[in-house]
């Protein structure tokens, strides 16, 4: 059965790429201030983004293979149908929450004075990973006690997901260092 849900998932996960492309291409104006290796910290995508590729291959296969198990799981196991929901718009909501923080952030920095920023500030990836990681702690914690308060198979999914997504980019952080570590060997 095809639901607002089953639809929103697919929307929602290539909402998140283009809001990053928006997102980079808005900054232009302001990227002599703030200096970072990349704007997309998802190593799956970063390539794709650096070159601004509006048609990412990689993420519409994973879209399209989502999508079909999502279906698959409405038609055999509402659990594990509302689970993987909960877990979809929870993680999706956490890239798109910062993709569109960062779209304000711009448009502010476009539309202020001169004098509200000056300077540079360099930011490693490093630092870039642990800020939008710390970031996700923000949903993390309403997450957490509104599982606590309703104990459904989508809530259970949401805060899952917070958790993975913290998970992840500790991983993203652990192969990012031990890239730096071998071209510093090198």
């Amino acid at each position: 059965m095809i639901t607002l849900e089953l639809i929103a998932v697919p929307i929602l996960f290539l909402s998140s790429y283009y809001l990053s492309i928006i997102a980079s291409r808005y900054n232009k104006k302001h990227k002599e201030h703030f200096i970072t290796e990349t704007d997309q910290l998802n190593p799956l995508w970063k390539k794709d983004m650096g070159k601004m590729k509006l048609i990412n291959y990689k993420q519409l296969m994973l879209v399209a293979l989502l999508t079909f198990i999502l279906y698959f799981l409405s038609e055999i196991d509402i659990n594990y149908y509302n689970f993987l929901i909960g877990y979809c718009f929870t993680f999706l909501g956490i890239g798109i929450g910062n993709s569109i923080s960062n779209l304000f952030i711009y448009k502010y920095l476009n539309e202020c004075s001169p004098d509200e920023i000056s300077g540079k500030v360099t930011i490693s990836h490093t630092f870039s990973l642990k800020m939008n990681q710390y970031r996700s702690l923000s949903i993390s914690l309403p997450v957490l006690l509104l599982t606590i308060l309703i104990p459904t198979t989508f809530m259970t999914g949401a805060l899952s997901s917070c958790i993975v997504y913290f998970i992840v980019h500790h991983i993203w952080l652990k192969v990012h260092k031990n890239k730096l570590k071998l071209s510093e060997e090198k």
